[in-house]
């Protein structure tokens, strides 16, 4: 059976359709989930902006609703060496098509959940300091008053313990009890 030459290029024609709808579907890629960075490199820098948050707040919410969460990230210190994309390449694949790079989305995750243990554990300090100047102011008995007093001092010690900055903790202070909700892995709205 001869072939003309109309249906091999027909042949031809469907052979590279069929591979650039194949391609893309393979490397598609979905806007507005990352944040922009100018000339496409992505931040280095150990402080999370408001536009990072916000990207990787909607990212967290899509993971979680396609439960991307669910196919196992390895914690990276488990890996031995190996970079995020090499731990889990499905993983990686994902946040690629949403504009990510694996390293800084994982990094910005770490960062938020470093900075809400931090606030949580200031307002903690806080509010034990509190009680502890209450009560000193109580006593009568001056040296278990003044004992009181230098523990309560010593409380300033571990504030911020973690360096957060003050931007940071402007930017995640406000949707703590949001963001609380999307790293425990429940539906947030």
């Amino acid at each position: 059976m001869k072939l003309s030459r109309a249906q091999i290029a027909a042949v031809l024609v469907s052979a590279i359709i069929i591979f650039a709808i194949s391609w893309k579907c393979c490397h598609y890629t979905e806007t507005g989930y990352a944040p922009s960075y100018p000339d496409n490199i992505v931040s280095v820098s150990k402080e999370i902006s408001a536009d990072e948050l916000n990207a990787f707040l909607k990212t967290l919410r899509r993971y979680r609703q396609e439960k991307i969460d669910e196919l196992g990230f390895a914690d990276i210190s488990m890996v031995g060496g190996a970079s995020l994309a090499e731990a889990n390449p499905v993983v990686a694949r994902w946040l690629r098509r949403k504009g990510w790079n694996a390293e800084r989305f994982f990094y910005i995750e770490n960062r938020v959940r470093t900075i809400v243990a931090t606030i949580s554990r200031d307002e903690e300090i806080a509010g034990n300091r509190r009680l502890m100047l209450e009560q000193a102011q109580m006593l009568e008995n001056k040296e278990l008053a003044e004992a009181l007093l230098r523990n309560a001092e010593e409380q300033n010690k571990k504030f911020n313990i973690e360096r957060i900055s003050n931007s940071e903790y402007k930017l995640v202070k406000p949707r703590i009890e949001e963001i609380n909700i999307l790293l425990d892995g429940q539906k947030a709205n």
